[in-house]
């Protein structure tokens, strides 16, 4: 595989610096080309609540939100998101008319960049800066608000650019410096745990999300491998290795057909490889770097992923590696999307929400803040969540 053409190498990756680097190309993609999806008879949307795309409720929180929203079950009849920021607090809201109700709300030093775990009301969450903490946050049922009680807390040489993993008995965690796994059970007070190291893999420089799936991680690096690592309880055998063209930084996505781990690099490739050998399948080339995660969805009988692009092109790319449809947008593309039936939502750096017709690529509505959008919404009983850089919760009709 050789480098990509179009674009300029990015400068090294350094942890003491924010992830934007400075990037430039040669060329943006004048059109978005690609064809509809011709053996489906796409849901155009043309129908449907008068409301969608209008706002429900919002609130305002006291710093830039980027992490990921997270849906955190209810409480009596209640919806309740957890919605964190890079000033270290934590909310747990549920949505009402022209606002959110705050059923809990706390701080912890550090700024918080990737969603939190929440597993049998515990957070386990990482900040910027290193350090993990375990927080013990279930409603109380006399109250039913959200009182937290640290139980424990790491801090890290390297800092944490990973969401952290939690199954219930076990955490995982990407640093800076490697991967690492703890003891992570919790009943109550007097049955738990927490923070016991059951094992490490040294690497340097992991900003990609690790995915378990069947008794495997997979994750990518900044020394341009994604590896696939096998786990137990006491360590870790390395299963392969498969070397891209630049750095990875982005969540790898296991596809749902044909045994396919889907990933993108800083250089605007898009890559499929066996997920059971890492043998090379097919890759997809653009023309600017690629620091979304991929998602993918099943449409009809053919599996479709999906990312954005830093040159404001969203992707659909068909499971042979073929591009099926662009959207393009005006502002860089890093957040994760979310697919919810035949819809697909996206964030932008150009303050703008974007719903699209997952088959088709058809713009369904756009909703504007006064920020950019790098965090994954959430969909709950036809309403939107999702977080911007204006320090604003936003909750939409959809």
């Amino acid at each position: 595989m050789t480098s990509n053409p179009f674009i300029k190498p990015l400068k090294p990756f350094d942890p003491k610096t924010d992830l934007n680097v400075a990037e430039s190309f040669k060329s943006s993609i004048g059109s978005t080309g690609g064809d509809a999806l011709s053996d489906l008879e796409a849901d155009d949307d043309d129908g449907g609540s008068q409301l969608r795309g209008e706002e429900f409720c919002n609130i305002k929180t006291g710093g830039p939100i980027v992490a990921d929203i997270a849906y955190a079950g209810s409480l009596g009849s209640r919806d309740m998101f957890m919605v964190s920021n890079t000033r270290g607090e934590i909310y747990f809201l549920s949505p009402k008319e022209e606002t959110f109700a705050v059923l809990g709300k706390f701080s912890i030093p550090g700024q918080i960049i990737r969603r939190p775990a929440y597993i049998d009301g515990i957070i386990y969450c990482a900040t910027r800066e290193g350090n993990l903490f375990a927080i013990h946050a279930a409603p109380t049922s006399e109250s039913e608000k959200i009182e937290p009680q640290i139980l424990w807390k790491k801090k890290f040489g390297k800092g944490i650019l990973t969401e952290p993993i939690a199954t219930g008995k076990v955490l995982l965690t990407a640093t800076l410096g490697g991967l690492f796994s703890f003891e992570a059970y919790y009943r109550d007070k007097d049955h738990k745990s927490i923070g016991k190291p059951l094992w490490r893999k040294q690497l340097r420089g992991i900003v990609s999300t690790p995915v378990m799936h069947e008794g495997a991680l997979y994750f990518g690096c900044e020394d341009k491998n994604v590896y696939a690592v096998d786990y137990g309880s006491k360590k870790t055998t390395e299963l392969w290795k498969y070397q891209a063209t630049d750095s990875v930084r982005s969540k790898p996505c296991i596809s749902v057909h044909r045994d396919l781990l889907v990933f993108s690099s800083i250089d605007g490739y898009i890559y499929a490889v066996n997920r059971m050998t890492g043998e090379y399948r097919w890759s997809y080339v653009t023309r600017a770097p690629i620091l979304s995660s991929v998602v993918s969805s099943v449409i009809g009988r053919e599996e479709y992923f999906f990312a954005g692009a830093d040159d404001g092109n969203f992707y659909c790319i068909n499971s042979r590696g073929k591009q099926v449809w662009a959207f393009k947008t005006s502002g860089r593309i890093r957040t994760e999307a979310l697919i919810d039936g035949q819809r697909i939502y996206f964030g932008g750096e150009d303050n703008s929400l974007y719903c699209l017709n997952a088959a088709t690529g058809k713009e369904i509505f756009r909703y504007s803040t006064d920020g950019n959008i790098n965090s994954k919404p959430v969909v709950r009983n036809n309403l939107l969540v999702f977080g911007s850089s204006d320090s604003f919760v936003h909750c939409i009709h959809v």
